[in-house]
């Protein structure tokens, strides 16, 4: 079995490809936006070292 006999159905494979265009900016951009929001909301002392 070669790894194209094993992939999904290329329309399956599009629909993946376009979620995770779609996708991959919103969770960076969630990401950011949570990580300015809490950037100084916590002491060096509080942290857990």
């Amino acid at each position: 079995m070669t790894p194209a006999d094993a992939a999904a159905a290329d329309n399956a494979l599009e629909l993946m490809l376009w979620g995770a265009l779609i996708m991959l900016p919103v969770v960076l951009a969630y990401t950011a936006y949570v990580y300015w929001i809490f950037r100084a909301k916590v002491s060096d002392e509080a942290a857990y070292h």
